[in-house]
């Protein structure tokens, strides 16, 4: 004869294997780096003040329990792509996977494929430690951040 197990058991299993998964993620579209702005994106420091004035189709996801985040941008053809002076060329194996996934986020094969990488320094504070890894797609003329 099969065994039953009690629903409230099920339950308890539930949410003890859902304990450690984060529910704190949060993730916003802007069309333009002014909609950003405007809505405080750049203050609250989940989008970097570096973020170029003409970025489009902006996505950023973050974890407030991490404080993990990621970040994708578009430029416009015809506008200027220089990285940020605070952001320094790196090789694949010198950056780390970004945490968070979202739909629109590149797999790895395809940053390593597509995507110039850079490690980031706060640009407040160039002694500080590398607080981001930047990728450029010159192609496609996308910028991820995390």
């Amino acid at each position: 004869m099969p065994r039953r197990v009690p629903l409230t058991y099920l339950t308890l299993i539930l949410a003890t294997s859902l304990a450690g998964c984060s529910i704190e993620q949060f993730e916003t579209h802007y069309e333009t780096a002014s909609a950003a702005h405007a809505d405080g994106a750049i203050t609250r420091g989940w989008i970097p003040d570096w973020l170029p004035d003409a970025a489009v189709n902006i996505r950023e996801r973050h974890d407030l329990d991490t404080n993990d985040s990621v970040l994708r941008f578009e430029l416009p053809s015809g506008v200027p792509m220089p990285r940020p002076d605070h952001c320094d060329p790196i090789v694949l194996a010198a950056a780390t996977p970004a945490r968070l996934r979202a739909t629109w986020w590149p797999e790895w094969n395809e940053v390593a494929r597509d995507f110039e990488l850079f490690t980031c320094t706060d640009a407040r504070d160039p002694s500080a430690l590398s607080t981001g890894t930047l990728g450029i797609n010159q192609a496609e003329r996308v910028w991820i951040y995390w």
